[in-house]
């Protein structure tokens, strides 16, 4: 399915934000909320901050992450304490919001949904059509993205049945303008139905006909637009161009209208994947650049991504490679700045965690003075009862005294370690990430340009010879290519970093079965995320002893398990194959590795051979 559907979606969902966004200045805002917070702690007065800082969200320049983040541990610190129940939903607004504008979809999509289902259940209705509007574009990019179940689909749109039904959608004609093309946009290109989407952008235009076309210009032709693709996939083609050239010359004659210029980079995109599909490069092309020429204005870079792509795909089917490779080299600068900020928003989250920790010792230290402080007062009129009293007594405090600080010294000691230890394994995490960054990005992309060099040669005067070498030449390269892939993913998977070491561990293993060794996967009892550094560890223990049975053990079977247990978590690896030498192979470079990352924590290794065959390794940590 198209990925440039979300376009059509996400970009009335901006629209939409755009139309809220108030006149209020950025500096008036922050010196109100300024004000606010220097009154008395009240419902009332936390609801206007909240509100404060939702219209912040929408001053602050789009993609600033140091003022996002700034806003996001202000109103954390917020929740702490306010009683005003909606204050949850409303964050889950924001930072949803927040995603939008940095285009962290994934991230926006379940903060938006959290806060309309919240908003719901208050029967804040206000509120959840505010977030249902941003939130049904990106569940419909939801559905085709991921391919969601059906029933999962139906749940969905339920959520589009449920807005329609309250009294407030029909008296926002952009509202409800909005929720029509998305759902048109799920006939089209979800359920293929293109007479249901041709009817319900027809529901939009017979509406807007009643008012002033040029003021819902944007609404009216981009349905007029829904119903030349559905004529055209139909079947319908005279008619469907008719449409299409009529919208276009429409447009054309409005260019100065950003509107016009929205519909014409909408048609290139549509429009320029339907003639792409047909092998109508012509016709593909001349949309696809007048889209490109148009999408200039949104400043939004995922649209002009998925023209890159569009335009890439055009020029490599016309065997245009120097263009083509122009168009591929803007998708990889693109992926580049969305791994950039990605980091960024990791960063900037755990900045939020680390100074929010370090207020909490602050109150925590000055508790411990208080205490201090108390404790001191109570010894001094003990001192006053008498003097053999007031010698055992400071005594007593002495050594009390003595131990305190001690333990103090020692769980400062142990707090600094933990602080280096972390340091150095968020260096080590960012370090991997830009290797493999340069790994996948940098090499992988010359492998490819190079792999299409030599498949561009001319090879109709080689010998039968020349085309075999030449042939065997580029399947290396495309092996090439995979290796280099498949390390520059094992450096830091994401799926570790998202899902976990089990869900990390199942994706390795079905990456490398095949029809030489099977391994299968047991976990029992992890029901948590374990601590970021001891799933790295573990992660690559499991790896280096997968590596050794791939190399060394010849296998047919292996089994890996991750087991939990109270305090004491055990990852096993296991194999059948000719069973390690333990006199031989127990110094070799791939156990040292294993034996090093499991004193590093703490742990503890039991190497075995099996009676028959086969070796086993069981790793011990105590967490």
């Amino acid at each position: 399915m198209p990925r440039v559907l979300l376009l059509l979606f996400y970009c009335f969902s901006f629209q939409v934000v755009s139309a809220q966004t108030t006149n209020k200045t950025l500096d008036s805002l922050q010196v109100a909320l300024e004000n606010l917070k220097k009154e008395n702690p009240s419902i009332e007065r936390d609801s206007l901050i909240i509100m404060n800082l939702r219209d912040i969200t929408y001053e602050i320049p789009a993609g600033d992450t140091a003022q996002y983040n700034a806003q996001k541990r202000y109103f954390q610190q917020l929740l702490a304490f306010t009683p005003w129940d909606k204050a949850q939903a409303h964050y889950d607004f924001m930072s949803g919001t927040m995603h939008l504008f940095t285009n962290e979809l994934y991230a926006a999509f379940y903060d938006l949904e959290r806060a309309m289902l919240a908003f719901r259940q208050q029967k804040d209705y206000e509120n959840y059509l505010r977030v249902n509007n941003k939130f049904i574009p990106l569940m419909s990019w939801n559905m085709i993205e991921n391919d969601i179940p059906e029933e999962a689909q139906q749940r969905y749109l339920q959520y589009i049945k449920d807005a329609l039904s309250l009294p407030q959608v029909k008296k926002d004609t952009a509202v409800w303008a909005n929720i029509q093309i998305t759902l048109a946009g799920y006939y089209i290109f979800v359920l293929k139905d293109y007479q249901k989407c041709y009817e319900n952008a027809g529901e939009v235009i017979q509406l807007i006909e009643k008012k002033n076309r040029l003021k819902w210009f944007d609404y009216y032709y981009i349905s007029k637009l829904g119903q030349s693709l559905s004529l055209l996939n139909m079947g319908k083609e005279k008619q469907g161009r008719a449409m299409l050239n009529e919208i276009i010359a429409v447009c054309q004659q409005n260019k100065n209208l950003n509107e016009a210029k929205y519909v014409l980079s909408q048609i290139g995109a549509f429009a320029g994947r339907y003639y792409l599909a047909k092998k109508d490069y012509a016709n593909a092309l001349q949309l696809s650049l007048m889209g490109e020429q148009n999408a200039n204005f949104l400043n939004f870079p995922y649209y002009n991504n998925i023209l890159n792509q569009t335009l890439y795909q055009t020029y490599k089917a016309l065997n245009q490679p120097a263009k083509a490779f122009t168009y591929l080299e803007k998708v990889k600068k693109y992926e580049d700045d969305a791994e950039a900020r990605k980091l960024n928003q990791n960063f900037g989250e755990w900045q939020i965690k680390y100074e929010d920790e370090k207020q909490k010792n602050q109150i925590k230290t000055l508790e411990n003075e208080n205490l201090k402080r108390g404790n001191e007062r109570d010894e001094w009129i003990r001192n006053t009862l008498t003097i053999s009293l007031l010698i055992g007594l400071g005594l007593v405090a002495y050594v009390f005294y003595n131990n305190k600080q001690l333990k103090i010294k020692n769980e400062e000691l142990k707090t600094k370690n933990d602080e280096i230890s972390g340091a150095m394994f968020k260096g080590q995490t960012l370090e991997r990430k830009r290797v493999a960054s340069e790994l996948h990005d940098n090499l992988n992309t010359k492998i490819v340009a190079l792999k299409w060099r030599f498949e561009a040669l001319d090879t109709s005067k080689y010998s039968e010879h020349d085309r075999k070498v030449l042939s065997d030449f580029v399947k290396v390269l495309d092996d090439i290519y995979m290796d280099v892939r498949l390390i520059a993913h094992n450096l830091l998977p994401v799926e570790l970093e998202t899902q976990g070491l089990p869900v990390a561990l199942q994706k390795l293993l079905n990456n490398i079965s095949n029809r030489h060794i099977s391994f299968h996967f047991l976990t029992e009892g992890v029901t948590h995320r374990l601590e970021p550094q001891l799933e790295h560890e573990l992660y690559n223990i499991a790896l280096e002893l997968i590596n050794n049975i791939l190399k060394h053990a010849q296998a047919t079977q292996a089994w890996i398990s991750l087991t939990q247990q109270d305090d004491r978590i055990s990852l096993t690896v296991s194999d059948n194959g000719k069973g390690i030498d333990l006199d031989q192979n127990m110094n070799g470079v791939g156990l040292r590795n294993v034996h090093s990352r499991v004193d590093n924590l703490n742990g503890r290794v039991q190497i075995t051979r099996q009676s028959t065959h086969g070796t086993n390794v069981q790793v011990d940590v105590t967490l």
